[in-house]
C-alpha cells in the first residue's frame, strides 16, 4: 500500500498549492486507504500478488 496525501492533523497544515496539484482535487481519507487495504486482504483479491496499490488521488503515476 503506498498512500499519498491523507487527511490528518498532521496534514492539515498543507498548503494549498499543495492540495491543488491532486488530480481528483483533495486529499484522501484514512477510510479510503483502509477501504482498499481490505479489498485487497478479501476474497475477491485472491489472485492479487506482489503488488504495490497507488492510493493517492492520481497524484503520483507511472
Amino acid at each position: 500500500m503506498a498512500p499519498g496525501p491523507i487527511s490528518s492533523a498532521m496534514t492539515s497544515g498543507f498548503p494549498d498549492q499543495l492540495r491543488a496539484l491532486i488530480p481528483v482535487g483533495r486529499m484522501g481519507t484514512a477510510d479510503e486507504v483502509a477501504e482498499a487495504v481490505a479489498f485487497l486482504a478479501g476474497e475477491n483479491a485472491g489472485f492479487i500478488t506482489s503488488e504495490v496499490l497507488d492510493v493517492n488521488g492520481g497524484l503520483w503515476g507511472d
